[in-house]
């Protein structure tokens, strides 16, 4: 019939809907900061831990002072802190099985994997540099492998914060493995990088 002839001539002739080429946000808004780390003190000040850093300052950006109240559901692995109308938090696990934690506490807060910023050390990226990224690959970081897999998704905001010293960048065929640079203790040096770094990103993010 002629009538419906025209509607669906109508219909070829509407833009056609982006929605499934990206199901990027068009900027990063989370309700939860998650930091990946190692606990104990052994692993405490080391580059791997950058994510429970970047945590700690938050928690002590207001001022100067870690004040706000951490909750522990050790039944379901994670600790959090209420800051403003965010949710820090840290998987009770080692890093590479920090999945299962992650995506508890998604359930227990209620957040979808959009809404998740997982804060992590990055060893192809110079130190005092960073980048906020959506929806990416592990790249052989086995922590977020973890979180994926648990998730079943990678549709979630990282911010990625460079631990690899910029000589070694130079002289490639003389860097360091990840696994032996991400185990040291962070000097003073990098420490003071560290905390430009997390000024910078927390500004960007709006935290």
């Amino acid at each position: 019939d002629k009538d419906f002839e025209d509607i669906l001539t109508i219909l070829r002739k509407l833009p056609k809907s982006n929605t499934m080429a990206s199901h990027e946000p068009n900027a990063p808004n989370p309700t939860i900061i998650a930091g990946l780390g190692n606990p104990g003190t052994t692993y405490r000040h080391t580059y791997h831990n950058t994510g429970f850093l970047f945590l700690d300052f938050l928690m002590k950006k207001e001022n100067g002072e870690a004040t706000l109240r951490v909750k522990t559901l050790a039944a379901k692995g994670f600790a959090y802190a209420k800051r403003g109308t965010k949710n820090l938090v840290w998987p009770l696990s080692f890093m590479n099985i920090s999945g299962a934690p992650i995506a508890h506490a998604l359930r227990y807060l209620k957040a979808k994997s959009v809404e998740l910023l997982i804060v992590h050390d990055d060893s192809d990226l110079d130190l005092g540099t960073y980048k906020i990224s959506f929806g990416r690959g592990a790249a052989g970081h086995h922590g977020i492998e973890s979180i994926i897999h648990n998730l079943k998704t990678n549709e979630f905001w990282r911010l990625r914060i460079g631990i690899r010293p910029k000589s070694d960048s130079a002289r490639a065929t003389k860097r360091p493995k990840a696994k032996t640079l991400v185990m040291k203790k962070i000097s003073d040096k990098d420490a003071a990088l560290f905390k430009t770094v997390f000024e910078k990103a927390a500004q960007e993010l709006g935290l």
